[in-house]
């Protein structure tokens, strides 16, 4: 573009910016309809004259200030058309962008919004789900509550064990995984499964626990020094249910021992990579929720996202590839945080199938649903600990 060029369309922007503003309004118009009618008045009038000026008279002669009048209204009539014209497309494209956004937003609304007998479900799962942790708490002594019992007290209350601590867990688990489902609007047979991850501290580990979870440490490599890790995310596979389970609620049966590195730092301050591995670790270093739509893709963001090696990435992709993984073939991962403090482990939350909360924008839509189910597990977590210990 030369600089000519150049200038006169800056010239023609200053201008069209000058106008449009003015373009639209009906005085303009007027002046415009105007402005062509006086050419049209000063034509019909000084009709020779024009005609014996330029441009039909090219020989050189006195100024005609009839024909000079006539063609300098005329071309400015003509220029102020064309910019009521074009401000009127500029009006026309600037609705219908905002018309094509409203629809945007309104079929995203649509889009994202339970089926329609999702608050009735989430009424009776949540009801289910007080009701197991008001039994937890009826059936808890005072002291391991850290409350001391009350001398009016009539009767002294049932002793709770851990696998009547586990049930009721699992209860809260089976609801979370059934309220997903029902988010989704899934079909009967699709199968969703919840299961928790807790939080084991470098600090705490001893020669023994150090050889039982390097046994089970997935994707980090052999010379992975745990003492020099944050921790390691353990999954409990007996805090595990799934939406298809009788009464009594059972574990996952898919599940196996596993553990996942959870360094002290999440992020290489220079590179911007994740030193933190997806899903569970992620949430628990974010304290946020997690979601990942399709489990194939997950060795391919550890090579662009993350600062692992490529043995690391392929071990990802072998596992979610695997027969024995497709059952997880979407999850989400929601940290199990507490108004004070650390994390103290991950729910886990799982699809058969690709698209898990997909097009629900889990993070905006689904995690305030599931906020008053994640305190109920924490709850429960803190008596069952206390149980095993």
């Amino acid at each position: 573009m030369t600089t000519t060029r150049w200038a006169r369309e800056q010239e023609i922007g200053f201008l069209h910016k000058l106008i449009a503003p003015w373009a639209g309004s009906p005085w303009y118009a007027a002046f415009v309809s105007l402005l062509a009618l006086f050419a049209g008045l000063v034509g019909s009038i000084f009709t020779d004259s024009i005609k014996s000026a330029f441009p039909f008279y090219w020989h050189r002669g006195p100024i005609s200030w009839a024909a000079f009048s006539f063609w300098s209204t005329a071309l400015l009539a003509t220029l102020a058309f064309w910019f009521a014209q074009i401000a009127g497309d500029d009006q026309r494209r600037a609705s219908e962008d905002r018309l094509i956004d409203r629809s945007t937003r309104l079929e995203a609304l649509i889009r994202t919004l339970p089926p329609t007998d999702f608050l009735a479900a989430f009424r009776k799962i949540f009801l289910d789900c007080s009701v197991a942790l008001e039994g937890v708490y009826e059936s808890v002594s005072p002291s391991a509550r850290g409350v001391e019992p009350s001398p009016e007290s009539g009767s002294a209350p049932i002793e709770l064990n851990a696998e009547t601590a586990v049930q009721a867990i699992r209860v809260v688990l089976s609801g979370i995984a059934k309220l997903a489902a029902k988010f989704d609007g899934a079909p009967e047979d699709a199968r969703y499964a919840a299961n928790i991850m807790l939080f084991r501290s470098s600090d705490s580990f001893g020669d023994e626990e150090i050889k039982r979870l390097r046994g089970i440490l997935r994707f980090s490599s052999e010379e992975t020094d745990l003492r020099a890790l944050r921790g390691v995310l353990e999954l409990e596979c007996s805090l595990s249910t799934t939406n298809q389970s009788g009464i009594p609620l059972e574990k996952d049966p898919d599940l196996v021992p596993i553990a996942l590195a959870v360094p002290k730092i999440d992020r290489d301050a220079n590179t911007g990579r994740w030193r933190v591995l997806p899903g569970a670790p992620m949430a628990l270093c974010r304290g946020s929720l997690e979601a990942y739509k399709d489990t194939h893709t997950l060795g391919d963001w550890c090579r662009r996202e993350g600062d692992f090696s490529e043995s690391v990435s392929q071990s990802v992709d072998a596992y979610f590839r695997s027969p024995a993984s497709q059952r997880d073939r979407s999850f989400v991962s929601i940290a199990l945080k507490p108004f004070e403090g650390e994390s103290v482990g991950v729910l886990n939350i799982h699809r058969d199938q690709i698209g898990l909360l997909g097009e629900k924008e889990p993070a905006q839509q689904f995690f305030p649903l599931v906020s008053p189910f994640i305190f109920m597990l924490i709850e429960m977590l803190d008596v069952w600990e206390n149980l095993i210990q």
